[in-house]
């Protein structure tokens, strides 16, 4: 023991240096992988983030069709409305415009896959508290959307079932099915004169 002493008495420069070396190279070793580590922490959630807003985006487009969907049939149940109580029109002349109103049947299927990744890998503490927040409400709303757009599309096929069992609707053209002549353009009108 001695012996280790008196050498490490020699060479005690020597060897602190030694020592500071192995200590500055572990701290810069624990610094890198620190900031690696933050570097693909950042890196997923602005990933995250880019295929959020793109989600949005689809999901916003896919909305704003259903929007004009909807509001191209309501444009046509008000016509036939018009048309049906205006009572210049007999049952049969109704039956044929009926068709022409169509279904405007679409349901609302959410483009939310990014969000439900994050929820369910844990990921979602990527993202701020205020963008949590926001997103978990959307969510909300979005799933509250999709219950009031089944049960209206439930509703008008209940509708649709109903007329059909005293109107035979799968014929697009009733007056065709009466054998009665008319051309593509009479078709393409109705009951719009």
């Amino acid at each position: 023991m001695k012996k280790i002493l008196k050498h490490l008495k020699k060479n005690w420069i020597r060897h602190a240096f030694d020592t500071l070396v192995v200590i500055i190279g572990v701290l810069i070793a624990f610094t890198l992988s620190d900031w690696n580590e933050n570097k693909i922490i950042n890196n997923n959630r602005i990933s995250y983030l880019e295929r959020l807003k793109n989600d949005l985006i689809g999901d916003n487009e896919n909305l704003v069709q259903l929007i004009e969907s909807r509001k191209v049939h309501i444009r046509h149940v008000e016509h036939f409305t018009v048309l049906f109580n205006s009572g210049k029109y007999n049952l049969i002349q109704l039956k044929d415009s009926i068709n022409q109103v169509g279904y405007g049947l679409h349901r609302y299927i959410p483009l939310d896959i990014t969000y439900n990744e994050l929820i369910n890998s844990g990921q979602i503490g990527l993202l701020n508290e205020e963008i949590r927040i926001s997103l978990a409400e959307l969510d909300r709303i979005k799933d509250q959307y999709v219950i009031i757009n089944a049960q209206t599309v439930n509703s008008i096929f209940a509708q649709r079932k109903e007329v059909k069992k005293y109107w035979n609707l799968t014929q697009l053209n009733f007056v065709a099915s009466l054998g009665i002549e008319s051309n593509d353009e009479d078709l393409l009108k109705g009951l719009r004169l």
